[in-house]
């Protein structure tokens, strides 16, 4: 009833099975190494761009905005009208 061929195949089928489990565990740490990398990424983008909001006082992408809307650079009308930007930084920095 036991033939041979039986029992040589055992381990090789326990091998290839061990292997393939390994292989697949690799592949599952890597993508999850990877969703964990991507999920770093974006919450620092996030925080630098807060950070440099907070610190300018204005986002970039609304500079040219200002710029045309109120007819001066958002520097100069910081140092020229410093309530009113005061007032604007925290309209636009408000959640």
């Amino acid at each position: 009833m036991n033939h041979p061929s039986d029992v040589t195949e055992a381990p090789v089928r326990s091998q290839h099975t061990s292997a393939s489990h390994l292989a697949m565990s690799r592949t599952r740490f890597v993508a999850w190494l990877l969703l964990l990398l991507l999920g770093v990424l974006l919450l620092l983008a996030s925080l630098f761009d807060l950070l440099a909001d907070a610190r300018v006082g204005l986002p970039s992408d609304h500079q040219d905005a200002f710029r045309a809307l109120a007819g001066m650079t958002w520097s100069s009308a910081q140092q020229s009208f410093p309530a009113m930007t005061h007032y604007i930084t925290s309209l636009v920095l408000q959640p």
